[in-house]
């Protein structure tokens, strides 16, 4: 009886982790290359450039919301 689902139990979460890193790196091999760093920083950039601004909003207009000190 043979267990199909042996040969992912070996590396576990490493290799989920490099998988991902994979997809979002387009690595080769295992290796970054700079086409691949150039893709994933057009998407990355740009998307921590919005969530970052978001909560720095969120946090700074907290008072003016909540207090009503902006008026």
């Amino acid at each position: 009886m043979s267990n199909h689902h042996g040969s992912h139990h070996g590396n576990g979460p490493q290799s989920r982790i490099q998988s991902i890193c994979q997809r979002v790196f387009h690595l080769k091999d295992g290796e970054f290359t700079s086409d691949g760093v150039d893709k994933s920083a057009r998407v990355l950039f740009p998307l921590s450039f919005v969530l970052f601004n978001i909560c720095y909003w969120i946090y700074y207009l907290q008072p003016v919301i909540y207090t009503g000190e902006g008026d």
